[in-house]
């Protein structure tokens, strides 16, 4: 009688990690991979994520793809599957000539940036409760770069905001108020 209790417990604690560990930047980068079109990922512009808590439940990501009205194709991966994508219009000077953003095994990770995050906040006794990251070429470097604001109420201003390098995970902008 007691092993199917057991059994019971041991799987809802493995559903529960399951659910309790988000997909990172490069997990949406590797779904974008298996999505078998390398259109998306050859037009790979940028990624960007809202609410991590550290991580979020979905990252957004923008490709650029002459074939879509607007020249802009945005996707939605969450859990390691594109679960929805669009054409927005009007949203993007440029249409379809986003900086190309190229994702490499050097490239730091979501889950990487938080930690430098994190210990930049509390080094500056700043606090907060989630996170909004965005990965993207800087204009300047043509480089790689993580752009962070730091929240302590969804929809209040951010507390904070700073920029780090996504090859090195050097502070470029230091946290500011």
């Amino acid at each position: 009688m007691r092993h199917p209790i057991v059994s019971i417990l041991a799987i809802s604690a493995c559903l529960l990690s399951q659910l309790s560990a988000a997909d990172t930047s490069l997990s949406a980068v590797q779904a974008l991979k298996d999505s078998g079109r390398p259109d998306l990922l050859s037009g790979l512009a940028e990624i960007k994520a809202k609410d991590g808590v550290p991580q979020p439940s979905e990252w957004i990501v923008l490709c650029n793809d002459p074939s879509a009205h607007g020249g802009v194709r945005e996707l939605t991966i969450s859990n390691g599957h594109i679960v929805s994508e669009r054409t927005p219009m009007g949203e993007f000077a440029g249409e379809g000539e986003l900086p190309h953003l190229t994702v490499t095994p050097t490239t730091l990770d979501s889950g990487a940036i938080f930690k430098i995050v994190d210990r930049e906040a509390k080094a500056a006794r700043m606090g907060f409760n989630s996170i909004n990251y965005i990965l993207r070429v800087d204009a300047i470097s043509g480089k790689p770069l993580w752009i962070v604001q730091l929240y302590k109420t969804s929809g209040a201003p951010p507390v904070g905001t700073m920029e780090l390098s996504a090859e090195t995970g050097e502070v470029l902008k230091p946290l500011k108020k």
